[in-house]
């Protein structure tokens, strides 16, 4: 996420906001199924401080653990919100789930329109550079959005990114009409 700051440093940033992708306090699955957001007490509490609802699956595939939970407040120097959060799961075989606040829109071709509890949401399916990824926008504020495949940051290296491999299209959708805002 970009910040943006003026001159005079008029932009609120809280800078010990948040959870930068730090093992300690992530969660492990428990048993073969993951269930919920996986979500700290710690981690809820400082994502919920930000000014835009926190969406998050209530439903994991088996196997997933949550990997980095981070977040940002921000404000644009004409005093418009700026904050942002992501959160990364990893799962089998190289797979991975991402929600994060997102400043882009849909684009291309939608598959198909499922119902949530946020309303109708639209499911794309792309492929790039032979790399195939789904993703929906979620109407809150925010502009919260799920995908699947593409890349998600090596734990390895710092600001490097790995690829990643999509959920099938039936957990995919599984996991989005779980989600609900975190409180």
């Amino acid at each position: 996420m970009n910040l943006r700051v003026d001159a005079i440093g008029l932009a609120v940033v809280s800078a010990a906001m948040l959870l930068a992708s730090q093992s300690a306090g992530v969660s492990e699955p428990v048993g073969k199924q993951a269930t919920g957001n996986q979500l700290s007490a710690k981690q809820k509490a400082q994502l919920t401080q930000l000014p835009i609802p926190i969406v998050a699956p209530t439903y994991l595939p088996p196997g997933f653990r949550l990997v980095s939970a981070s977040g940002e407040k921000g404000q644009y120097a004409n005093g418009d919100d700026d904050s942002g959060y992501s959160l990364v799961y990893q799962g089998a075989n190289n797979t991975c789930i991402k929600l994060s606040s997102s400043k882009d829109g849909p684009r291309g071709k939608w598959q198909q329109l499922v119902e949530t509890k946020f309303g109708a949401v639209k499911v794309f399916v792309q492929t790039r550079n032979h790399n195939r990824f789904v993703y929906s926008f979620i109407p809150l504020k925010g502009n919260p959005a799920l995908s699947s495949g593409g890349h998600l940051p090596n734990p390895n290296s710092r600001g490097e990114w790995q690829r990643c491999n999509p959920i099938s299209m039936e957990d995919y959708l599984r996991v989005l009409k779980s989600l609900d805002v975190v409180k």
